[in-house]
């Protein structure tokens, strides 16, 4: 091989590895959870914001029958015992680094930041009854 050869060679791979590496990166791509507009928090209401919410991800642990026996802690049925709690919930479902929390729900994935938002929300709201 010639030195004009492995020059030519060694710019090629060069060129090839410089540019298949180059595509254009967007939050929206990368990232569609952060920047996502569908979690709509212009009317949040407890019996159909939250407690949908409270149904599929805290329910199977946290319900009047079963939060002695699968170790839940705490018994979140209702409005009531939901309020009573809310400081407790928000911290658990956040899990934000430097708080001392149980990460919720357990074994399970982190609610979206949409399911947080709307809980958060409602109790900014007041944690109306509705």
């Amino acid at each position: 091989m010639t030195k004009n050869n492995i020059f030519f060679f060694i710019f090629c791979i060069g060129f090839a590895l410089l540019f298949s590496r180059c595509y254009f990166d967007n939050v929206e791509t990368l990232y569609p959870s952060a920047i996502s507009t569908d979690c709509d928090t212009t009317h949040i209401t407890f019996s159909q914001s939250v407690m949908p919410i409270y149904a599929e991800y805290c329910e199977s642990c946290h319900s009047s029958t079963t939060y002695t026996a699968l170790g839940g802690g705490y018994n979140l049925d209702g409005y009531q015992n939901f309020v009573k709690y809310q400081t407790l919930i928000v911290l658990d479902i956040e899990q934000k680094v430097g708080t001392s929390y149980n990460a919720m729900p357990k074994g399970a994935s982190k609610l979206s930041n949409c399911k947080i938002t709307i809980i958060k929300k409602w109790i900014e709201q007041g944690s109306l009854q509705n």
